[in-house]
């Protein structure tokens, strides 16, 4: 799929949206609700607005069958697309507490590119780092860059 079809599918689902919102903002305007209130909250006692809107969807979807017009489509998904990004970051994790491994000496912040400064919070409250005077050293807790599945263990 091309990059412009799936910017026109995207188009196509969100008119639909605009062009509901649009039909509602119409029928406030024509039937606001009433009430005793001010209109908040309370219906007029003849029906009003809900009752217009339940007749408004049921005609919407009656003419939608009579034309054979199909349900608005779904917007496109990309699959697998969380999983990648998931995969993506345990991998720079991982390449990150190999190199604090390897160090002989505490790795200080200022040495570490902005990217890999800003995972050091999470990798000292997961205990895979330790702050050692000006730095940080790598902690003998295993770290898997596999998913590990959660849950009870299988046997």
């Amino acid at each position: 799929m091309t990059e412009m079809t799936r910017l026109q599918q995207l188009l196509a689902y969100y008119e639909n949206g605009a062009a509901t919102i649009r039909r509602a903002i119409a029928l406030l305007a024509e039937f606001p609700p009433g009430g005793r209130r001010g209109g908040r909250g309370r219906a007029p006692a003849s029906g009003g607005a809900p009752a217009v809107f339940d007749a408004a969807v049921a005609l919407d979807a009656a003419r939608r069958r009579r034309a054979g017009e199909p349900e608005p489509p779904a917007p496109p998904r990309v699959r697998g697309a969380h999983s990648a990004m998931i995969r993506a970051n345990r991998k720079r994790t991982g390449a990150l507490l190999a190199r604090f491994a390897r160090a002989r000496s505490p790795i200080p912040t200022s040495t570490l590119r902005q990217a890999d400064a800003r995972r050091i919070a999470v990798l000292l409250r997961w205990g895979l780092i330790a702050r050692k005077g000006d730095g940080y050293v790598r902690t003998e807790k295993p770290f898997s860059v596999q998913k590990v599945p959660r849950g009870k263990p299988t046997r």
